[in-house]
Parts: C-alpha cells; structure tokens; sequence
C-alpha cells in the first residue's frame, strides 16, 4: 500500500543518521512525524504495563493511566507515543539508521574527489584503523573549502538514502523540498 505523507527526504535524511543505541525513531504512517522513542520511554511504558496486570495493551484510555503516575508532562506524552507504537505497529515504520560501513565508504568516496594528493593522502591515512571519522573530519579542518564540500557532499548522499528509504517502503513524500 502507497502511503502519501507530508513529510521532507531531509527529515528521514535526520533519522536515518541517528546511531544512538538509546533511541529508535518511528515514521508515523499517518501523519509523516518522525517520533523518537528512548529507551527512557520504553522502560517507562513497561513500568506502567507491569502495575496493570491485565490486558494493558487494550486499555481504553491509557493516557488516563499516564495521568496517576509520576511522570512529567513531557514524560507522559513521550511515554504515551511508545504506548500507541506498541499498541499500533503496523502504523509505524522505523527508520533504521544506515551503518558504519556506509559512512567509511561515504569518506572513502569522497576522498577520490578530493582536489590534491596532499589532501587525499592526509585523509586515506586518517581513515586507518580505530577513529577514522574523528581523524577524517580533523583533517577537514586543516583545509575549509574541503569540508564545506565534504558536508554537501554527505548531504547529497544521506538525501538520496532518505528518497531511496520512502521509495524502497512505497511512501509519496508531498514536501519534496
């Protein structure tokens, strides 16, 4: 089924950048929010679950529930974002972040196109071994025009992952800016 959501390719561009292993993030199939659910939320949800005891998950007014605990506001409307994904799966999609080898060969490419031998030398060798992101963006700062084209160049990349995701899960972006 095609969804049509009002959603922007840099917005999922964001999520799909997100690498904390704290926090997932959720498209909301039918409003086109990104909805980012912690590990905070979810412990939280839990927590109010296991004191019902019953068939929680078919509550009829959960956020009535929220309302007794102690929670803050914020808390409780985080929390009751996780209850609805929980309780609604099938209306979320969750955007999983793209992995590391994607960003090592997103630098690798890069410094093909980088415009001296001095500059790609200085960042093949950054990219050696343990810290190579931190060694390569290091190296960008020694040579401003550089990084200025390494960033539009990630954005291009990360914005075509964002149109490839929706298209890969038959979503219509109708902001397509």
């Amino acid at each position: 089924m095609t969804h049509k959501l009002p959603i922007k390719p840099d917005e999922i561009a964001f999520a799909l950048q997100n690498h904390s292993y704290e926090a997932k993030q959720y498209l909301d199939l039918e409003t086109g929010k990104i909805i980012m659910i912690t590990a905070d939320n979810e412990a939280a949800l839990d927590e109010i679950l296991d004191a019902v005891h019953d068939d929680a998950l078919a509550l009829p007014d959960f956020s009535a529930l929220l309302a007794q605990s102690d929670l803050q506001d914020w808390q409780q409307m985080e929390t009751l974002e996780a209850y609805r994904i929980k309780v609604n799966v099938s209306g979320y999609l969750l955007v999983e972040p793209d992995n590391s080898y994607d960003g090592y060969n997103d630098m690798e490419n890069f410094i093909e196109t980088a415009h001296s031998e001095r500059v790609q030398e200085r960042l093949w060798d950054a990219i050696q071994g343990k810290g190579a992101f931190r060694r390569f963006k290091d190296v960008l700062l020694d040579y401003p025009a550089e990084r200025e084209r390494w960033f539009a160049f990630k954005e291009t990349l990360m914005r075509q992952r964002a149109v490839d995701f929706l298209a890969d899960n038959d979503i219509i972006a109708l902001n397509e800016e």
